[in-house]
């Protein structure tokens, strides 16, 4: 008999798990014993406080706010002698730390022989054209969450680009650029859940992923919620697959590309969080992030910008406007 068939049902789980994603979570709560029905909706707001719905409010310009950019962009391969990116020029290659199972933003693509691509991915391959005049002068270091703010301070990449929201607390470690995308946070669930936004999953177990802002989020949105944290969103995915979770707590632009990836799954309520996307770099290269910020004041006013979410992100709506770059006095 194969030895799969001897195990019990958490070991093959967690056995499916290692050897098909090669990815375990980093935490994650005691499941409830399993029962013949899951009670309802109705059943788990009855047995909780009401909880409301969750207000958005926008963040603070000061905390959106970057170095200013040059007035004059230097030539492609001809960056200022002493500087950061002179540096960079030198060695031969810009270092990106990015995600690379998150659809849409930065994934492998096996129709490609696995290349990452992605909306972040193009974003970081334009800072890398303009500093060597070939967008192809790029080594990408994946990573997860958790590990984007300690591979930029240790100077392991020179910047993460990587859906990161730019919050007061991340900036105590590092500067980021102007924000280059603004997302909101949302739920996935299963296609037959009757929620309709994180108000209505009171006593539900909700995944998030280990150094997102979602980890801090939930506990302030719905208290009654059950945080399950796990090391990658696709962690999550297959969580939410085997009803080990009842739903996903992320950005809606990630949480589209995880419902790329399962037909039985859908986003439900309205944005209860802005998140303003920005580029990590280490403080120590002030000169960088403004350079950083020329860059991607080109690619908006080029109308790269608009081009990059129409290929990546159309099928989600109308194109939006870029947002406005906001710079430190």
């Amino acid at each position: 008999m194969p030895t799969w068939r001897l195990c019990s049902v958490t070991l093959c789980s967690l056995l499916l798990m290692v050897t098909t994603l090669g990815i375990v979570p980093v935490q994650s709560q005691p499941l409830p014993a399993t029962t013949t029905s899951a009670p309802s909706t109705a059943a788990l707001r009855s047995a909780y406080p009401p909880v409301a719905v969750p207000e958005t409010r926008p963040v603070a310009a000061a905390i959106r706010a970057s170095f200013r950019p040059p007035a004059e962009m230097p030539p492609p391969g001809r960056m200022p002698a002493g500087s950061y990116m002179r540096t960079i020029q030198e060695r031969g290659r810009l270092l990106v730390g990015t995600y690379s199972e998150l659809k849409l933003f930065g994934f492998a693509d096996p129709l490609r022989d696995n290349t990452l691509v992605g909306f972040d991915i193009d974003i970081a391959k334009r800072v890398a054209k303009a500093i060597f005049g070939d967008a192809d002068r790029v080594q990408f270091v994946t990573l997860t969450s958790a590990q984007r703010i300690p591979l930029v301070v240790s100077g392991q990449v020179d910047m993460v680009v990587a859906t990161m929201t730019i919050t007061a607390k991340r900036q105590e470690e590092v500067d980021f650029s102007e924000v280059y995308f603004d997302a909101g946070q949302r739920v996935l669930v299963r296609r037959d859940s009757q929620a309709n936004g994180i108000q209505d999953l009171s006593g539900q177990r909700l995944c998030v992923v280990q150094g997102s802002t979602g980890a801090d989020v939930v506990p302030q949105v719905n208290p009654h919620a059950t945080l399950v944290t796990m090391a990658q969103y696709t962690d999550c995915l297959v969580a939410l697959r085997k009803d080990e979770v009842d739903a996903i707590v992320s950005d809606d632009v990630i949480l589209a590309g995880l419902a790329t990836q399962d037909p039985y799954a859908k986003i439900v309520g309205a944005p209860f969080t802005h998140e303003p996307y920005g580029i990590a770099v280490a403080k120590q290269h002030p000169a960088f992030t403004a350079f950083v910020n020329g860059v991607l004041r080109e690619i908006k006013q080029r109308g790269e910008w608009a081009a990059l979410y129409k290929q990546w992100l159309g099928h989600l709506g109308s194109t939006p406007e870029p947002p406005v770059g906001i710079y430190k006095p």
